[in-house]
Formats: C-alpha cells, structure tokens, sequence
C-alpha cells in the first residue's frame, strides 16, 4: 500500500513545490535556512520539485522580532505552532525533548514528515515517534542526529547491518575532538582549551554536555540500534567525559606517541548480549582514530561478512548539521507517497556492565619514594600478575614521582587488583587509568 502523496504547493511557488516548516531558529535552524535559500537550484535538482521555508516557529516575540531581521520573508517568521502545521514537512531543531515532542507528534498526527537534529528527542521517545510515522505513513529522517556532516545511520542501517556487525568504534563529537586537538597541540589545560574554544566560537556556551560524554553516549546508542536492531537508551551506556584528562597525561601520551581521544566503543558480546561505553582512551598517534583532527569524526564499524568500514568527517558545527538536514528534506521529496522504508526496532536490548578485555594506560604516584624505587615496585607487581607493561616512563613534579605504564590486554577487575596491592603495602596511589584502542580493537 503506498504512503499518503506528498502535502504540496502549487501556484504561489511558481508550480509544485515542497513546503518546510522550520521549528528553531537557533544556530542550526538558521544555517538550516540560509541553505534551503541558497541552494534552490540544487535542492530543485536533489527533489525533482522547488522547496520553500512556509514558516519559521520561534518561542516568543523577541525571537520573533530578531528574526524577521534575518529573513526573505517576515511573514513566514511565527509564534504559533498551528501555523507550521501546512508544510509538508517539519524541521526540527529546538533541542531539548519538550516542546520538541509534541511538536513532532503533532505534526506526524496531521500528516507532516519529520527531519530532526534532536538526538536527545530521539533517544527518549524514538520507537513511540517511529511507530507513530508507520502507523501514518509519513517519514521520520533523524539521519542529522550523528556524524555532522558525515553519513553514519543511513549506510549502517542500509549497507552494513544485513551483512552482520560485531563493533563499532569511533570518536563521536567533533566539538570534543577539537577541544582535546587544541589541549594536545598548544599544550592547554582543559579550562584554556575551552577557553580557546568559546572565544573561536568551536563549542557551545555550555559545554558540558560534550566535555561529560553524555552527547557521545546519546549519539552510540542511537548508532547500535541501526547496527543490531534493538533500541538502546543513553542513559545504559556507561559514560565517563574528558573532564578529569590533565596536561601530565597529554605528555606521556605525546612520548609514548599516542594522544587522547573520547571513544565511543560498542560490542556484541555473543547472541543478544552487548557492552557500550564511552570514554577518553589511548590512542596511537598513527593510527586510524589518532589521526582523525580537529571538528572531524570517524566511525569504524566492524562485522564479519565486510572487515572494516570507516566513516570519517566534519562531526560538529551548523554547517554540517544543516548539510544532512538538505539531504533528508531531499530523501522525502523524492519518495513522495511512497511507503516508509526504515523499521521500528523489534525491542530495547539491555547492555551488561561487564567489560571486555583491553590494554590499559595507568599513571601512579610514589611520593615519598625515589624513581627507580617506585618502577621496581610497580613493574614488579604487575609482573608478579602476568600483566608486564610494554612501556613506562617516569617524571618528577610537584615533589613527587609520576610513573606511567601501558599495559597489556587484562580485565578492569584484575587492573584494580594490582592497584590496590600496590596502594596497601606500599603506599603507592593511582592517579590515572585510560583504556587503550588501536585499529585493531
């Protein structure tokens, strides 16, 4: 059975032509704007018909009045939700799960297809939003929601998952790629570097949600459902920011020839079994992850039946965002009354707390002992376990010795255990525990 045609315009436009209803007109909505109207030759191209901005729903009158400055038409800018409801299609970029919401329910309710940017939106609400679609049989794109500018859900849902894939891996936030960039190469602490960043306007007033992981764990929960088919919520990834990485650790990294990244790190464990977590990890230099720069993102999903797909890109700013926004607007215009091709996922899969065997980067301290004395003691316990380090260093700071260690692939449990020896007899404390990823994790 097909879809419900397309809601179009006709003469006002010049002939038959797409209507979108933007919902925000924040940095996003109106980078999201500027393209729609810039682009009319390639969007006409793109969706076999023109496409127009209907109408602009800000929050109040202030918004209201600042932009109708920044528009063709102010007439199209409006506080009134109902009058957004004629577009054949809303764009949602509010952020936040209310208003977004019943907004977005609403309009698949009349009729309207959805683009959102809303990862957040849709981490909470996304089967009742999709089954909703279904039922209607109008489109919800939420391609926007990971990856910037790079494609990350289409090919994995289209291309990747019906081939079977056991892990993906991937650096998540280009605005937190770009904040650790910046700490690494100017050698800041994580205050100047966000200092840096906002005075580049490269993050957000708040950056808190980027720096803690929770945008990375909201962005690899999403992801795995394209990747297995079960809905995951955000809030079941174990999530650790970047809010503890210290310039200390950034030097061992830069000697052992690594960097620190924020890793978004998936796995099927066996049958319906997963572990998903995000964290700031070791990470070689050379390699695949270490190399990727700046706002870029990469994504590498792993399965049997293809090896290793890379996905790699701009991962922040409105500009990318607003990119895979055009695209989506462009996806639906094409199908028009077609039926909607994407599924429900069947179920919510709950992720075990057990973690996978990794390598792992540990920084002790010894402050009343001298450095040779404190690497006989840590290299030898560490030894005494099978867990020999491949590298260490040491360094005098602050009336203390640091020593840092790599260590090879070992549990968290049989990590902490040495760690612990080491505190109660000798005295010994932890200042620091990374995970490592190479290529090949």
């Amino acid at each position: 059975m097909a879809g419900e045609p397309m809601r179009r315009f006709g003469a006002e436009q010049g002939g038959t032509a797409v209507a979108v209803s933007l919902l925000g007109f924040g940095g996003v909505g109106q980078e999201i704007y500027r393209q729609i109207v810039s682009s009319e030759r390639e969007l006409l191209a793109m969706c076999r018909c023109p496409v127009f901005v209907h109408r602009i729903l800000v929050k109040d009158d202030v918004e209201a009045s600042s932009a109708r400055t920044a528009v063709a038409d102010p007439a199209s800018v409006t506080t009134d939700f109902e009058e957004t409801l004629k577009a054949s299609i809303l764009v949602e970029a509010i952020g936040g799960v209310e208003p977004a919401y019943s907004y977005v329910m609403t309009g698949i309710e009349r009729g309207c297809s959805i683009v959102t940017v809303n990862k957040d939106l849709m981490g909470v609400y996304g089967p009742a939003i999709l089954r909703a679609a279904l039922e209607r049989k109008v489109v919800v794109d939420y391609e926007a929601t990971v990856g910037g500018a790079v494609p990350v859900l289409g090919p994995i849902r289209e291309h990747l998952a019906p081939a079977g894939i056991y892990q993906v891996t991937g650096v998540f936030s280009g605005t937190c790629n770009n904040l650790l960039t910046q700490m690494k190469d100017r050698l800041l602490s994580l205050r100047e570097g966000l200092d840096a960043s906002k005075k580049a306007g490269a993050t957000e007033p708040d950056p808190r949600r980027d720096t803690s992981g929770r945008d990375s764990a909201a962005k690899i929960a999403l992801t795995l459902t394209e990747a297995f088919g079960f809905w995951f919520e955000p809030s079941e990834v174990a999530t650790e920011g970047v809010e503890g990485v210290s310039l200390v650790d950034m030097a061992f990294a830069l000697e052992a020839r690594h960097c620190i990244k924020l890793i978004g790190l998936a796995r099927r464990l066996h049958g319906s079994q997963f572990w998903a977590a995000v964290f700031p990890a070791m990470v070689p230099a050379d390699s695949l992850l270490g190399r990727v720069e700046g706002h870029d993102g990469a994504v590498v999903v792993s399965g049997e039946g293809f090896g290793r797909v890379v996905l790699q890109g701009t991962a922040a700013g409105p500009r990318a965002v607003a990119a895979k926004v055009i695209a989506g607007i462009a996806r639906i215009a094409r199908r028009a009354g077609c039926e909607p091709d994407y599924r429900v996922p069947s179920g919510t899969a709950a992720l075990t707390r057990t973690e996978p065997t990794m390598p792992h980067y540990a920084r002790l301290r010894g402050d009343a002992l001298p450095s040779p004395r404190l690497a006989d003691l840590v290299l030898s316990e560490f030894a005494g376990r099978r867990l020999t380090p491949t590298w260490h260093r040491s360094e005098t700071s602050d009336g203390g010795v640091d020593l840092a260690v790599f260590l090879p692939p070992c549990t968290r449990d049989e990590l902490h255990g040495v760690l612990q020896a080491l505190k109660s007899v000798h005295g010994i404390s932890t200042c620091a525990i990374y995970r490592v990823i190479d290529d090949s994790v």
